[in-house]
């Protein structure tokens, strides 16, 4: 596997490339609802668009202005992708658990691989609602490497004579002239890259809602919180599935901690009883159960599952450790 600066070099050393550029559509499967709690509900299609000289060169420079940003490795650190991540700003989060995305995986893995079997764009009026992501291909000496963007339907601009007098501005003509044509705005960014098997991770909220890992975090969170509202050793006194449902809050750190719950016993819940006493934080137990009554409650509790306080053994200072990485 090769990093983003091997990758950046073999980009600026080749000399047959070639730009493309696909549009991805998201709809819900038939058979299930846009309400349906079941993760793997929607279905990506991919849709070949040509485009002219000037366009290729363009997505092409940005391409290779983001690639050669993030190859530097003076100002950005590869890591391996994880659910909660600290400081995110600094790094390119490394990501390959096809298993989990495996409904997006088909986009990069075949359609782009038989990019001449794609349906070709006729009209984007026809594909406008649906419209998800965005996806540059740089065909390399026989490498493919991908740079993916979320985009919106209101980056589609279509003229609608019946309603509209649609306008644009020629800027050398200086005049202000109808406009009769389909267009899309495309945001000079990207959210990931992909090659060989593996994403790098630029924007991480926005690639884990391209590839649906979003909505897979929030089935398993909901998963997690029957689990607690079920558990003989919690007390839940506050209603935990409108915070996942309406809010959005602690889906990624029950994520985390899914495979814990079973696991709280006796002797787990007297660990930390002793934690929340030494880190000074509000922890309540009755009857031997775990009191948990409000938001604030449920955070703690959650850290402490999480292994979140943490006791430098060298130092003798405190920590609060979101990511950690087991030895």
């Amino acid at each position: 596997m090769k990093n983003l600066k091997e990758l950046l070099s073999l980009v600026q050393d080749s000399r047959n490339r070639r730009t493309r550029l696909y549009l991805i559509t998201r709809t819900v499967k038939q058979g299930f609802s846009a309400r349906s709690r079941f993760p793997d509900k929607y279905e990506y299609n991919c849709l070949s668009i040509n485009i002219d000289q000037d366009i290729q060169k363009e997505l092409f420079d940005l391409f290779m202005a983001k690639l050669t940003h993030y190859a530097n490795e003076d100002s950005y650190n590869i890591e391996d992708y994880s659910i909660v991540t600290d400081d995110i700003e600094k790094k390119v989060l490394k990501y390959s658990k096809k298993e989990q995305i495996s409904s997006f995986m088909h986009i990069v893995d075949n359609d782009i691989q038989n990019s001449s079997e794609l349906t070709p764009v006729k009209s984007l009026s026809d594909i406008a609602d649906m419209l998800w992501a965005y996806i540059i291909e740089l065909s390399v000496d026989n490498n493919i490497v991908c740079g993916l963007r979320k985009m919106s339907p209101s980056k589609v601009m279509i003229s609608e004579k019946e309603r509209f007098i649609t306008t644009r501005f020629k800027i050398k003509e200086k005049s202000l002239a109808l406009f009769h044509d389909q267009s899309i705005v495309f945001d000079k960014g990207l959210d990931a890259l992909y090659a060989e098997n593996t994403f790098y991770i630029i924007q991480k909220n926005n690639f884990e809602e391209i590839v649906g890992l979003e909505s897979e975090y929030r089935e398993v969170a909901r998963q997690v919180a029957d689990k607690i509202i079920q558990s003989p050793r919690i007390s839940l006194n506050f209603n935990l599935m409108s915070e996942i449902e309406d809010k959005k809050r602690f889906i990624r750190k029950l994520t985390k901690i899914k495979d814990e719950i079973d696991k709280i016993d006796v002797n787990r819940i007297k660990k930390m009883q002793e934690t929340a006493k030494f880190f000074e934080l509000s922890f309540v137990i009755k009857s031997g159960k775990i009191i948990i009554n409000n938001v604030k409650d449920l955070d703690i509790v959650i850290k402490l599952i999480d292994d979140y306080y943490l006791l430098s053994r060298q130092t003798g200072k405190k920590y609060e450790a979101s990511v950690k990485k087991e030895i």
